[in-house]
């Protein structure tokens, strides 16, 4: 299973914008758990920037903006029990 994160914009034209970020494998259950939390909750969800620099510091960029998901998070529950039977999967063959 492929997780990507898709962020969409309309520009003045009205067409959308839109750019792709690939969650790795190793981060997809953690993402699917934070979807449900955020859904089933009723939670809004900050997102910011950090930008980090090659010599470690880490600074926040002034840019952030809040929303909430809308959805059923039963959707998202199927995709989280193939992961996690995979990852069964996975550890048993070691």
């Amino acid at each position: 299973m492929k997780l990507r994160l898709v962020l969409k914009v309309k520009n003045k034209k009205g067409k959308d914008s839109l750019i792709k970020f690939n969650i790795a494998p190793s981060k997809h259950i953690g993402c699917i758990r934070f979807l449900n939390y955020a859904i089933e909750n009723d939670r809004e969800v900050t997102i910011t920037f950090e930008k980090m620099q090659p010599s470690g510091k880490r600074e926040e960029m002034k840019f952030a903006g809040k929303f909430k998901f809308e959805g059923r998070p039963k959707e998202l529950e199927e995709p989280l029990e193939k992961a996690l039977d995979a990852q069964k999967r996975k550890k048993k063959k070691k």
